[in-house]
C-alpha cells in the first residue's frame, strides 16, 4: 500500500505541468534526473548547453507550446528531441543560433494536442469529431492556430516555403481528423485499422513536424526524407509503449488501443484480459501475468515494436543518430513502468 502510495506521489511530483516554457524554465531541477539517466550525462550535458545558446538567441519569451500541457520531464524530452533532428540534418548551428524558426514546430504540436484534448474532454465527442468546422472555430484552437500562421507569415522565409508548410499543416489536420474519427467510431476496429489510425495521428505528428522544421531550415534531399522517415518510426515506438501503458484506461473508455487490437485476435486471451482488468486494481497491466495467460498478445506487441525499430535502425543518411535515438527509446522503456517491460529488447 506504501509503495502505491509513493508511486503516485513521484508521478505527480515527476508529471506536474510546469508553468514555464523552454525560455523560462530553469535549466537545472531535480526532476530532470529521470532525463539525465535517459540520455545519458555527456547528451544531458550538451542538450543544456545548446539550449543555453538557443535561449541567448530567442526574441520570443511567450507562444502557445507544449510546456502548456506536458511536464517538465517531457518538455526536456521534446528540446533533445528537437536538437537530435538538427544533428540528424547537419543543421544544428542553425538551430541554436536562429530558434525563432523552430518555435513554429512547438507551435504546430500545441494546436494538434489542443484539438486532441478538445475532443477527450468534450462530453460528446462523437458527434463533435463529426463536425470539423466546429473544432476549429473552438476559442483556443483559434488563438493557437492564429499564433501559428503570424509566426509563419513573420519567418525569414520565401513566400513559396511558407505557403508549402502551411499546406503540410492543412493536410496533416484533415488526415489526423479523419482518423480520428474512424478511431472514435470504432474503438473496435480490427488491428490493421487501429495501426493505420495510428499511423495517420501518432506517427504522421512527428513527421509532419519534421516536414514543416525541413522547410523552414531548408533540409535539402534526400536528407529531408529520411529524417521524416526516421521521426515517423521513432513516434510509431513511443504509441506501442504508451498504448501498453494506457490498457486499463482504455478498455474503460473503449477507446482504440494497439494492444487490445492484438488480444482480440486472439478470443480465449481477450476473455481472460478482460477479467483479470475486471478484479486488477494496479494502475497498470501486470506483465508478469500478462507474459504467463496472454502470451500470444505480448508476443504479438513485441513484433509490431521491432518492426518500427528494425526500420530505424536501416538509416543509411545518419546511422549514428539514429541509432542513438532507437537506444533512448529503449532506455525509456526499460526505466518505464511493468506495461513496457512486455517487450523484450528489440534486435
Amino acid at each position: 500500500m506504501f509503495g502505491a502510495f509513493l508511486h503516485r506521489a513521484l508521478r505527480y511530483w515527476l508529471f506536474k505541468v510546469p508553468t514555464r516554457n523552454i525560455a523560462l524554465m530553469p535549466l537545472f531541477s531535480i526532476v530532470d534526473i529521470p532525463f539525465i539517466a535517459t540520455v545519458g550525462l555527456k547528451q544531458s550535458y550538451n542538450t543544456v548547453s545548446n539550449l543555453r545558446t538557443f535561449r541567448r538567441n530567442l526574441s520570443s519569451t511567450r507562444w502557445a507550446g507544449i510546456a502548456e500541457l506536458y511536464p517538465r520531464p517531457v518538455l526536456w524530452f521534446y528540446i533533445y528531441i528537437l536538437f537530435c533532428w538538427g544533428r540528424y540534418c547537419h543543421i544544428l548551428s542553425a538551430v541554436i543560433n536562429d530558434p525563432e524558426r523552430s518555435l513554429i514546430g512547438d507551435n504546430f504540436l500545441r494546436y494538434c494536442c489542443q484539438i486532441d484534448d478538445l475532443l477527450d474532454s468534450h462530453s460528446q465527442k462523437e458527434s463533435l469529431v463529426d463536425q470539423p468546422a466546429a473544432i476549429k472555430r473552438d476559442y483556443r484552437v483559434k488563438e493557437i492556430a492564429r499564433e501559428l500562421c503570424s509566426r509563419l507569415a513573420q519567418t525569414d522565409r520565401p513566400q513559396s516555403v511558407k505557403m508549402a508548410a502551411l499546406r503540410t499543416i492543412v493536410r496533416f489536420r484533415a488526415d489526423a481528423l479523419a482518423a480520428m474519427q474512424h478511431a472514435i467510431h470504432n474503438p473496435d476496429a480490427p488491428l490493421s485499422e487501429v495501426i493505420r489510425d495510428k499511423e495517420q495521428t501518432a506517427g504522421n505528428l512527428l513527421r509532419t513536424w519534421v516536414q514543416i522544421l525541413n522547410d523552414l531550415y531548408a533540409v535539402p534531399e534526400p536528407q529531408a526524407s529520411a529524417a521524416a522517415a526516421l521521426f515517423f518510426n521513432l513516434s510509431m515506438i513511443a504509441q506501442c509503449l504508451d498504448d501498453l501503458g494506457d490498457i486499463p484506461e482504455d478498455q474503460a473508455e473503449n477507446t482504440q488501443n494497439l494492444f487490445m487490437a492484438i488480444t482480440r485476435q486472439y478470443p480465449a486471451e481477450w476473455l481472460q484480459l478482460n477479467t483479470h482488468l475486471g478484479v486488477q486494481t494496479e494502475m497498470f497491466l501486470d506483465w508478469h501475468w500478462a507474459k504467463a495467460h496472454i502470451p500470444g498478445s505480448t508476443a504479438e506487441i513485441q513484433r509490431l515494436y521491432n518492426g518500427y525499430a528494425e526500420n530505424m535502425l536501416k538509416d543509411q543518411a545518419n546511422p549514428g543518430l539514429a541509432e542513438e535515438l532507437y537506444q533512448t527509446m529503449e532506455k525509456i522503456r526499460i526505466m518505464g513502468s511493468h506495461p513496457a517491460n512486455a517487450i523484450a529488447k528489440s534486435p
